[in-house]
C-alpha cells in the first residue's frame, strides 16, 4: 500500500507536466466562450472543429485514444457547424455552456454508476498500467470524478442563470482551476488515505 501511495504521488507530480495530454480536450471549450461571448459564430465553430481535431490528431498519434472530453468538444463542433451553416441556427450556441456542461455532468454520474469513475481516462495517460487495477487508484479517481462534477454542476448553473463574465468566464475559470488543482488533489487524497490506513 505505501509503495503504490508513493507512486501515486510520483505520479501527481508528474501530471502537472503532462497536463495537456490529460486535459488538452478542455482547450476548444475555454476558446469557444470568448469568442461566443463576442458572438463570432463562424470563429467560434471553425475553431472548436479544428482544436478539436488536432488534439484527437495528437493524442492519436501518440496512442493515448481519445477521451469522452475531446469527443464531446468535436461534437459539438459538428453539431452547431450543422445548425449554423445548413440551418442559420444559433440556438446551440447561445446556450452552449449550459449544454457542455449538463452533458459533463452526465457523463460523470453514469461513471459513477458504472463504477469506473470519470477521470480514470485521463489519469491512464499519465498513470502506469500496472497501477490501473489498483484498489486506491480507483478510489482516488473516485475522489476526483466527485471533485470534477460538483465543478461542472456549479457551472452548468452559472451558465443557465446568468449571462456575461458570471455565466461565461467563471465557469470556464472554475474548470480551468480544477484542472491544475487535479494533481496536488491526487496527491492529498493519497496522503490522506495513507494516514487513514
Amino acid at each position: 500500500m505505501q509503495n503504490t501511495t508513493a507512486t501515486l504521488q510520483e505520479t501527481s507530480s508528474q501530471q502537472r507536466t503532462n497536463w495537456f495530454a490529460s486535459f488538452g480536450g478542455l482547450i476548444p471549450i475555454v476558446l469557444m466562450i470568448p469568442l461566443l461571448m463576442l458572438q463570432l459564430w463562424t470563429a467560434c465553430i471553425v475553431a472548436a472543429i479544428s482544436i478539436s481535431l488536432v488534439t484527437i490528431l495528437y493524442n492519436l498519434s501518440q496512442k493515448r485514444g481519445v477521451t469522452s472530453l475531446e469527443a464531446l468538444s468535436l461534437f459539438f463542433g459538428l453539431v452547431n457547424a450543422v445548425l449554423y451553416f445548413g440551418f442559420q441556427s444559433t440556438f446551440l450556441l447561445q446556450r452552449l455552456g449550459a449544454f457542455i456542461y449538463l452533458l459533463l455532468l452526465v457523463q460523470v454520474i453514469l461513471s459513477l454508476v458504472r463504477g469506473v469513475p470519470w477521470t480514470e481516462q485521463y489519469a491512464k495517460r499519465s498513470v502506469s498500467p500496472e497501477l490501473w487495477e489498483n484498489p486506491m487508484f480507483r478510489e482516488t479517481n473516485r475522489f476526483l470524478t466527485i471533485v470534477w462534477g460538483c465543478a461542472f454542476l456549479v457551472d452548468m448553473v452559472l451558465s443557465i442563470a446568468f449571462t456575461g463574465w458570471l455565466g461565461n468566464i467563471v465557469p470556464i475559470a472554475l474548470v480551468v482551476a480544477t484542472a491544475v488543482a487535479t494533481p496536488f488533489l491526487t496527491k492529498w487524497y493519497t496522503s490522506l488515505r495513507t494516514k487513514q490506513n
